[in-house]
């Protein structure tokens, strides 16, 4: 007689959510101009867990059809459920005018929240609020 013994239970995948805020902010000289808009802050939600472990997003702000603004934010999973996120960020003030070029990184535990802001050159600062949650998925 052969007994059946059910298969235990895999552990639960653990899922993690990087939970993105961006905001840009824009010191032009152009203050009054009447072609600026501001595009207001962004929220993303970028899935990490054992495949992928890793979620690219990337920002272009644009003015007038000229790119002012890229960002390449690149979001990983490190041990111990930290979330990990990397910001490149390139400035223009025209399409042949390099005005600033800058990178942040930011590490954020388990169930809390981190902030920073990145000055590009002297004409524009990208704030960026990351949470890390367990996901509901």
């Amino acid at each position: 007689m052969r007994l059946l013994i059910p298969p235990r239970p895999r552990a639960a995948r653990r899922v993690r959510q990087a939970q993105l805020y961006l905001d840009l902010w824009r010191n032009d000289d152009e203050v009054l101009s009447d072609d600026i808009v501001d595009p207001g802050p962004e929220y993303h939600e970028l899935e990490l867990g054992p495949h992928p472990f890793v979620q690219t997003l990337h920002r272009t702000y644009t003015r007038d059809g000229v790119v002012r603004l890229e960002c390449d934010i690149s979001v990983r999973l490190l041990a111990g459920e930290v979330v990990d996120v990397r910001v490149d960020g390139l400035l223009s003030r025209d399409a042949h005018d390099l005005d600033g070029i800058d990178a942040l990184t930011l590490r954020v535990q388990s169930q809390e929240t981190g902030a920073a802001a990145m000055q590009i050159g002297d004409v524009g600062r990208l704030i960026i609020s990351a949470r890390n949650v367990l996901s509901a998925n």
